[in-house]
C-alpha cells in the first residue's frame, strides 16, 4: 500500500484495534517514524527525537478516531500530532522556545525557566 492509498482510506482506528488488526498501525508506524523522528531531531538529542517520536505514536494510537480525511490529509494530520507533542515535551523539560512561521517549535537557547 502506498501513501496516496493509505491516505484516502476510510479509517475508524478504534475499529481497527478491536478487530485486531495491528498492521494498519503497524503500517502508519514504518511509513511515519523515519519523517517523524528527523523533524523532532530540530529539538534535542537522538534520545529527545526518539521520545518525541513515541508520544507522537501515542498521540496518534489515542485519537486516532478523531482523524477527518476532508479536513486534512493523514500526513499534515501526523505532523499536527508532533508539533503538540514536541511543545508538551518541551514545556515538561522546562526548555524556553518559540513558534517558528511554520508553526514549530524552535528552541533559542536550550534555556531553562
Amino acid at each position: 500500500m502506498d501513501q496516496q492509498e493509505f491516505d484516502k482510506m476510510p479509517i475508524n482506528f478504534s475499529l481497527l484495534c478491536k478487530e485486531k488488526k495491528r498492521n494498519i498501525f503497524d503500517n502508519l508506524y514504518n511509513d511515519h517514524c523515519d519523517m517523524l523522528y528527523g523533524i523532532s531531531l530540530q529539538v534535542g538529542s537522538s534520545a529527545d527525537a526518539k521520545e518525541i517520536a513515541a508520544l507522537t505514536f501515542v498521540r496518534i494510537f489515542d485519537t486516532f478516531k478523531l482523524f477527518n480525511l476532508q479536513r486534512c490529509s493523514l500526513r499534515v494530520w501526523i505532523i499536527q500530532a508532533l508539533i503538540v507533542s514536541m511543545k508538551e515535551f518541551l514545556d515538561s523539560k522546562k526548555i524556553n522556545y518559540i513558534i517558528d512561521k511554520n508553526g514549530f517549535p524552535n528552541i533559542k537557547n536550550h534555556e531553562i525557566y
